[in-house]
């Protein structure tokens, strides 16, 4: 049984994921993701299933793996974007991820860059390394009004951090009801009084650059973004645009619309509010082991269900 996994957070961080691996009889291949399709055709094991991470499987990685020996894919993580899921299910391949596994973890990493940002931090934290003492004044954010955009399990869980920093909450999610907060349709049904706006949706074609300036035409000039999803969820180009005009006060994400960011993006140094960690919202010692384990579990129940 050849099993290939490529994500760098599981390959990375030790723990009881790899003791579990020890405990199957899988050999086991590690290649560095995020991979291309080509690069996935070109590897020359022939491989039973594969943990992967953000690698590029479209119909032609699917149409070499496809075969009553390949046993599925297991998504280490939560996003599927990357993957042609309607011809993996013309195919026969099953698709399974880890649901609801990133929530407290992302939704912490949220609040981190909200109160980072909020409280001043970077800049006093760069002063003092100068052996400064210059004192740069932070904001509150109780009271404060955050849009949540996309309502699944990390938008609920970032809704009640917020109502325990006592914030008002909004959301935008079309697929949704709820009763206790507000709810709208589109970002710019309620942009206009939005201290924070928190990017939690799934990337396809309804959100492809959801966020750009026509969707934040009538925002105020305080408006902070935070993106944890995808990056292609945000025009770039449209956010650099509306920093340089002062029309909103800072973007702070997690995520690129190319990864891993190389110094000729239109975003690296674009503008110093322009706040970028390289894709680690969900990349804690804690969450990269629940992760990891599920993702393990998942392949031998794929491998059990085919085998049956």
């Amino acid at each position: 049984m050849n099993i290939l996994i490529t994500s760098t957070s599981f390959q990375d961080t030790p723990g009881a994921h790899f003791d579990l691996l020890k405990t199957k009889s899988w050999n086991i291949f590690y290649l560095r993701g995020p991979l291309s399709s080509d690069a996935l055709i070109n590897f020359k094991k022939n491989i039973n299933g594969i943990i992967c991470g953000d690698d590029e499987i479209n119909k032609d990685v699917l149409d070499s793996w496809s075969g009553d020996t390949f046993y599925g894919i297991s998504k280490y993580g939560i996003g599927l974007d990357k993957i042609d899921l309607e011809y993996a299910k013309e195919v026969g391949i099953k698709v399974v991820n880890c649901k609801g596994v990133n929530s407290d973890t992302v939704a912490e990493h949220v609040f981190a860059k909200i109160l980072s940002f909020s409280k001043n931090l970077f800049e006093n934290y760069k002063n003092t390394k100068k052996g400064e003492w210059k004192r740069f004044a932070g904001s509150d954010i109780k009271n404060k009004t955050i849009m949540i955009v996309g309502f699944g399990a990390i938008g609920k869980r970032v809704a009640s951090l917020a109502e325990a920093f006592k914030m008002n909450v909004i959301v935008v999610d079309p697929f949704v009801k709820t009763d206790k907060y507000d709810l709208y349709e589109n970002i710019s049904d309620a942009i206009s009084e939005v201290d924070f706006l928190s990017l939690h949706t799934n990337l396809d074609k309804s959100t492809f650059e959801l966020v750009n300036k026509s969707s934040l035409k009538n925002c105020s000039k305080k408006l902070v973004i935070i993106n944890t999803s995808r990056g292609h969820v945000v025009n770039e180009s449209d956010i650099i645009s509306m920093l340089t005009e002062q029309k909103i006060q800072a973007y702070l994400t997690d995520v690129l619309q190319e990864e891993p960011m190389k110094k000729n993006s239109i975003i690296f140094n674009s503008h110093s509010k322009i706040f970028i960690s390289p894709h680690t919202a969900s990349r804690t010692i804690d969450n990269v082991q629940n992760q990891a384990i599920e993702s393990i579990e998942n392949m031998e129940l794929l491998i059990n269900e085919k085998n049956l």
